[in-house]
């Protein structure tokens, strides 16, 4: 989405015509090497996306901005390789890669390194893993496939955004800058080969290799223009019908995909293309009275754009297809540009349009570090006029980059005349940076915290809240708590969680000898799996052995689907696999005759009484008939209802930038407790299922705490944190322990 580092070049007959018009009007000559309506574009598409970050409220859609970027690229650079190669009959990729070195780079490490040092100033501790990640990944233009990662990690989509987040849209326009240039290449070649083996065949004819070599150079121009067009016409139709797939079922990785993107800028060079095949209709319809002259194209286009700006939001399906408004849009003002002598002249060429046009791509660069710092320093979102002190900052910065390190490498002699300081400076910049990552990551990296000793003191964790006794100060956080290890404080490798993209896993915990008393089995969601290693530890000092049952976003009560039912979308597809897994391990379970009891744990995932299930939620008859089968085989069962969700985000950044306050991340008690269809199921149950509810081990009568006991009660928006979670199985563990043995009820 970066401002493009070659000079624009003008549509063909454009500068000709231009310059043919002054001639007869006694105007002075002016440079001719720009196309005004890009630098608008790129005016419009930062002022997108600067709004929308700093102030979302005032242009939900402010987001296309890096579409607009993405097609302007494509249409820049697909011109720039199609011109190369057409002058020298091939694609000269290092040099194509030198230059754009010389423009992305420079400002790109700079501000890597500035948003390091924003780090230490303004981001919590909590932050820094994922940000030097970023940062590290970011100088290797990769780091929207980490974000893509991320995104389908149910344990990291909600983590706060760091300072070098906005980086992933330059990671995918230098991955195109890279890939486009291959496949230019690619084809020429496969053509250059024809050709020859052509030559070789008319060397045989009585035409002579002479007149069919002129030939052949008389028509490689255009015919370099075809395969470009046939080149990119084909990445616009794959690209478009994948994005179309991946939109629908996996949105969330569909934004950072680049392939996902790829028609976007493909579009823009198929636009370059056509344009350089067929120069004359172009002319022809920016000469047209009603399409060109009167800019009725240029008009349309920015009409588009404005009502894309506007009217799109989160609910949108995204990329594909929305995106193909601002797409659209882009291409119309492109196609139509503007003259001196039109109406639009006076607002898209005047001085600040064209100004802000000229360092769109510091101010991409240097807005969302600002942006992040500030609103990480002061713990909240900026205000209109707090946003405009970031916005002058950003606009300065931009600037001063612009004069200060685009330019001079850009134009320096050592990197224009030579290719190795140009390599030079991307290996060791891009090492440097990594290395920094890495070594700051080591060295501030959290420790391990110790093990909660919950014999130790009754108002220990959960014990300030469940033992009865009076403990001093119970909610306050400790001055001596690392909330950058209690962020980590989840020890997921011990979870034995069966993830999205697996179909099955399962794990023997506690007490795993032949003398074991009995087997437990652990079955749910990832909230059951975040009390893994509490029931590892507990139960093996009691002799007990756990056999898991977890997976994702699913409390293994869902019966079979039926069997006329067609997925639609991503959500729904979840369900049906988490239905599939269920009825596996309800089977599993019966088979087991060695398990004598089955907990299910699950996060209160219901709904508000006043509130409808949906037909792709569990249902009461879902929970009812699972239970069932379970108790017709013999097995006893307990429901533990587990942690609320405060609703704050992170707890342990939410606490860091809390510290003298903690109760600030404290949310009332009413309206955190949701009714579930277990609830609804355990009257029909006739005391024969045991229900022990846990809320009281994270509330009091009227407030969920964040740190109870001294302990951080989660690691990251609403998993219990394993110290928390062994602090309650002194509580927990004698109540599951009560069952094995025959008792039931309420617990």
């Amino acid at each position: 989405m970066t401002a493009v580092s070659e000079r624009d070049r003008e549509l063909p007959s454009r500068a000709e015509s231009r310059r043919a018009e002054r001639r007869r009007r006694g105007d002075k000559p002016v440079v001719e090497n720009k196309l005004y309506e890009i630098q608008a574009l790129r005016t419009i598409a930062v002022a997108f996306v600067v709004v929308y970050h700093v102030w979302p409220g005032a242009l939900p859609g402010g987001f296309v901005g890096v579409d607009i970027f993405f097609v302007i690229s494509g249409f820049l650079i697909g011109g720039h390789l199609l011109r190369d190669a057409e002058r020298n009959g091939r694609v000269q990729l290092t040099r194509f890669w030198v230059r754009r070195i010389r423009r992305i780079l420079p400002a790109s490490f700079l501000v890597l390194i500035a948003a390091i040092a924003i780090m230490f100033v303004a981001i919590p501790k909590t932050m820094w893993p994922d940000t030097l990640t970023q940062v590290g990944s970011a100088s290797l233009y990769v780091v929207n496939w980490a974000l893509a990662l991320q995104s389908v990690d149910y344990l990291a989509a909600e983590n706060p955004p760091t300072v070098v987040q906005h980086f992933w849209s330059l990671s995918v326009e230098e991955q195109f800058y890279i890939a486009l240039p291959i496949l230019l290449a690619l084809g020429m070649l496969v053509i250059a080969l024809v050709r020859r083996l052509r030559r070789r065949s008319a060397d045989a004819d009585t035409l002579g290799s002479a007149a069919v070599a002129g030939a052949a150079n008389g028509a490689r121009g255009r015919g370099t223009a075809v395969l470009f067009v046939a080149l990119t016409a084909a990445v616009v139709v794959v690209s478009l019908v994948y994005s179309l797939n991946r939109t629908t079922f996996d949105p969330s990785l569909a934004y950072f995909d680049t392939f996902s993107r790829a028609w976007e800028f493909a579009f823009g060079a198929l636009t370059a293309g056509l344009v350089s095949l067929f120069p004359r209709a172009f002319q022809r319809l920016r000469e047209n009275p009603v399409l060109g002259q009167s800019r009725l194209l240029t008009l349309a286009g920015i009409v588009v754009l404005f009502v894309g700006g506007f009217i799109i939001d989160g609910s949108w399906p995204f990329p594909a297809p929305t995106a193909l408004l601002p797409v659209v849009g882009t291409l119309l003002v492109i196609v139509g540009g503007f003259g001196p002598r039109t109406s639009l002249a006076p607002v898209l060429a005047v001085k600040p349009v064209q100004f802000l046009g000229d360092i769109s791509y510091s101010t991409y660069l240097w807005h969302w570090p600002l942006l992040i710092g500030f609103t990480n320093f002061v713990g909240h979102p900026a205000s209109w006029k707090s946003g405009l002190v970031i916005v002058a900052a950003t606009v300065l910065l931009a600037w001063l980059t612009k004069i200060l390190v685009e330019d001079p490498f850009r134009t320096a002699k050592p990197f224009t005349k030579l290719r190795w300081p140009s390599y030079s400076l991307a290996a060791g910049g891009a090492a440097v940076i990594v290395a920094s990552a890495l070594v700051i990551g080591t060295v501030t990296a959290p420790k391990p915290l110790p093990t909660v000793d919950v014999t130790a003191s009754s108002c220990v964790g959960a014990g300030a809240l469940l033992s009865g006794k009076k403990c001093d100060d119970p909610y306050a956080l400790p001055q001596d708590t690392d909330l950058a290890a209690a962020g980590a404080d989840l020890d997921t490798s011990r979870w034995c969680l069966t993830w999205f993209t697996e179909t099955w896993r399962t794990c023997e915990v506690g007490d795993t000898s032949a003398k074991a008393k009995g087997t437990i089995a652990l079955v749910g969601d990832s909230y059951a799996a975040s009390f893994t290693v509490a029931f590892d530890d507990y139960f093996t000092s009691q002799g007990y052995k756990v056999e898991t049952y977890t997976r994702f976003g699913c409390p293994a009560l869902g019966q079979p689907v039926p069997a006329d039912y067609e997925p639609a979308n991503s959500d729904q597809t979840e369900y049906v696999n988490c239905r599939v897994w269920s009825e596996r391990a309800r089977e599993t379970l019966i088979e087991r005759t060695d398990i004598s009891t089955v907990v299910f744990i699950g996060r209160a995932m219901g709904h508000p009484a006043t509130q409808a299930l949906d037909d792709i939620s569990l249902q009461d008859s879902d929970v009812e008939a699972s239970w069932n089968q379970l108790l017709d085989a013999g097995k006893k069962i307990a429901w533990v209802r587990t942690s609320p969700d405060l609703g704050v985000g992170k707890i342990p950044t939410c606490l860091s930038t809390n510290t003298d306050d903690p109760l600030a991340c404290a949310k009332p008690r009413k309206g955190l407790e949701l009714w579930t269809p277990q609830e609804d199921v355990l009257p029909k149950m006739g005391g024969r299922v045991t229900y022990i509810d846990l809320t009281d081990a994270f509330c009091d009568a009227s407030t969920c705490y964040p740190v109870i006991g001294g302990v951080v009660v989660f690691a990251d928006e609403r998993h219990v944190s394993t110290s928390y979670s062994r602090s309650i199985m002194p509580y927990l563990g004698p109540k599951i322990i009560d069952v094995v043995n025959g008792a039931a009820g309420q617990g």
